[in-house]
């Protein structure tokens, strides 16, 4: 949102409105920034959280009350294997299961298609198999076989 607001002022402001900024959080609004309008880097969000494969509802747990009491906003966990997307969490999931269940159990398995940040926005297509992007139906080697059509890459 703030690279959005930066369109609408002077360049000279926006150099004024970096220099007072911490340096990381000027760096990541410049990297964000340099992607063009309505590609998917243009909206992506470099701040998530993810948790390991072996990982348990209490892990889970106790990195979000520690991410709270820095006042990061939590929307969504990710789980990963060696830097691969696995699947995704439900907080609804992480409250309502025992502390010593694993999040592998919990999960939402994913099949993650890829996609990169240089892409369109509005009319991206499925990377073959796994799951589309846009409308999480599944994909195969010819594309999306849901609503979205999306033709494979």
């Amino acid at each position: 949102v703030a690279v959005d607001i930066f369109d609408y002022l002077p360049e000279r402001e926006v150099d004024t409105l970096l220099e007072a900024l911490p340096s990381l959080h000027a760096e990541e609004l410049e990297t964000l920034g340099d992607y063009e309008d309505e590609t998917a880097g243009s909206i992506m969000s470099p701040e998530f959280v993810s948790l390991r494969l072996g990982a348990t509802v209490a892990d889970a747990l106790t990195r979000l009350r520690r991410l709270a009491l820095i006042g990061q906003n939590v929307t969504y966990v990710y789980v990963v294997e060696q830097e691969v997307l696995r699947g995704v969490l439900m907080m609804r999931d992480l409250v309502l299961n025992p502390p010593e269940t694993p999040l592998a159990d919990i999960m939402i398995k994913t099949w993650c298609a890829s996609i990169r940040a240089t892409i369109s926005a509005t009319s991206p297509t499925c990377s073959g198999s796994g799951s589309c992007w846009r409308c999480r139906s599944w994909t195969t080697a010819n594309g999306c076989r849901a609503w979205c059509s999306r033709p494979s890459s």
